[in-house]
């Protein structure tokens, strides 16, 4: 993902700030592209940045979440700070602070008239509903927002019935059919997936966890090793063994090529020693990182780098991107992806490996270590 070339104490110090960095909001990231995927079109709210045990919350992830593939945060400072599209969901607890739930939506409806979203109380849910149509239809006579602006959070219960009940309900009151939320710690990119083939009647999904369960052996975890090290102006391979050859560091500094086929999608990311001479595309072999088994990759037309220099001297060489210029270079790298990598289950393994050469000395190093 990056190199690091440095004095060594200063080295470490940027990797253990790179690793806090980039750890947490990759898995955001991560989850919320999952979550997309699934949703394929429908609006993906995170929700978690703004509930995080810190002051303000944490708009770093809310930032990820959205390049990873969100539509919008609900963290306020988020939005700010990052020009993300922000939604205003109805507050936890909010209609117990009113007279009764129909002015607790009339005030909401007020304050918040561009889009608002109205959570509905799942266990009296009937009720819940016409309450909100009521504030629709008070709204509907004091402001010149219609009805349309309207969205209906569903948080529990049965949600495909729920669903149908509320749209059931707005039509026999006359007024449009509002743009349907569905919300809940469940909704994952599972979930999301099942209601899409289920034709469930949501527009969108608030995510409220961007979790991923990591485990037992790290797979999660972002972490660092150190490669090389210049000994009298030549550099010397350093590698960290792991149990296996796949949990071992890959050692010598290197280039990571990105190999397309003709129609530019991607079919493999393969290592290469800097001072290799890089083979033609067509006729490429390569050792599989996980397994260690030669593979020749077929399909490949092109290649590029996927490394490139972004600090220089401890000074940025390349401009500051935005959030939004992120995220659309995220959407066409993962619509690039052939299919079989996308789907949520039973995916097809992305080839991952590197030249014979740095697999050899892979091979060799670790050898070298056990004794052998």
């Amino acid at each position: 993902v990056m190199a690091i070339e440095g004095p060594f104490w200063q080295a470490q110090i940027v990797s253990a700030v790179v690793r806090a960095a980039l750890s947490a909001p990759t898995l955001a990231a991560t989850k919320t592209s999952r979550c997309a995927l699934a949703a394929d079109g429908c609006e993906i709210i995170e929700s978690a940045a703004a509930t995080m045990n810190r002051l303000g919350g944490n708009p770093q992830l809310a930032r990820a979440a959205y390049v990873g593939g969100a539509s919008a945060t609900t963290c306020a400072l988020a939005a700010r700070r990052y020009r993300i599209p922000v939604r205003a969901s109805l507050p936890l607890r909010y209609a117990h602070a009113a007279d009764s739930e129909k002015s607790g939506f009339e005030s909401w409806l007020k304050a918040s008239q561009d889009r608002a979203i109205l959570r509905i109380d799942h266990r009296n849910a009937r009720a819940s509903i016409e309450s909100a149509i009521d504030a629709v239809k008070q709204r509907a006579q004091s402001s010149s927002w219609h009805d349309q602006d309207v969205a209906i959070e569903i948080g529990g219960g049965d949600l495909m019935e729920l669903g149908t009940l509320t749209i059931d309900l707005f039509k026999k009151a006359s007024l449009a059919e509002p743009v349907l939320v569905a919300s809940g710690r469940h909704i994952d990119e599972h979930a999301i997936a099942d209601y899409r083939a289920r034709q469930a009647p949501f527009s969108a999904f608030v995510v409220s966890s961007l979790d991923i369960a990591s485990s037992d052996d790290g797979e999660w975890t972002a972490d660092f090793d150190l490669s090389a090290i210049e000994r009298g102006g030549q550099w010397v391979p350093r590698m960290r063994v792991g149990k296996n050859l796949a949990s071992s560091s890959d050692p010598g500094r290197k280039v990571i090529l990105r190999y397309l086929d003709a129609e530019e999608r991607p079919v493999a990311d393969v290592a290469c020693a800097t001072n290799e001479r890089i083979g033609n595309a067509k006729d490429l072999k390569f050792v599989d990182r996980a397994t260690g088994f030669p593979t020749r990759l077929k399909g490949a037309k092109s290649s590029a780098p996927l490394l490139s220099n972004v600090m220089r001297n401890g000074k940025r060489v390349t401009a500051m991107e935005d959030a939004r210029t992120i995220r659309e270079r995220v959407s066409g790298s993962l619509s690039a992806l052939h299919e079989r990598f996308r789907r949520l289950r039973s995916p097809a393994i992305y080839p991952v490996g590197a030249t014979a050469a740095l697999a050899l000395l892979k091979d060799e190093l670790i050898a070298e270590a056990r004794g052998s």
